[in-house]
């Protein structure tokens, strides 16, 4: 049903849980829950990066985009609220191509350049294409 993806009609559906420090403060309330180590978070797919980390590089200007210092927060805030987990980039852009693998590079860059500690780094990359259901 195309109201179901009505950003206007459904705000909450679309809102940006890693957005504001109270939102990851929540994020990571819920994280820390005190569960069996069966049941702990081990991962976080962090979603609505790309178009920060597509500004890494090496030279001048790179690594400023809007929202730098905010991933670089709640990377580092991610790593200190969980044991062990590890976070991931979530690409999803659902073509035949696969065309998230082209985005890979570019958290190389950010964990190589823009990066300025260790727990500022993304572990690796999450996809999500489920271009897959179109095929018949």
């Amino acid at each position: 049903d195309p109201e179901y993806f009505d950003e206007d009609e459904y705000p909450l559906c679309f809102d940006e849980k890693w957005e504001t420090q109270l939102k990851r403060r929540a994020l990571w309330g819920a994280v820390r829950t005190a569960l069996p180590e069966e049941r702990r978070v081990s991962h976080i797919l962090l979603s609505s990066v790309y178009s920060i980390v597509a500004d890494a590089g090496p030279g001048p200007g790179m690594c400023n985009a809007p929202g730098t210092k905010k991933l670089r927060a709640t990377l580092r805030e991610a790593k200190a609220a969980t044991v062990g987990a590890k976070v991931y980039a979530l690409f999803a852009v659902n073509d035949a191509d696969f065309s998230e693998t082209d985005k890979v590079p570019d958290v190389v860059a950010w964990n190589e350049y823009c990066a300025k500690c260790w727990n500022e780094k993304f572990d690796g990359v999450a996809i999500n294409n489920e271009h897959f259901s179109s095929i018949k």
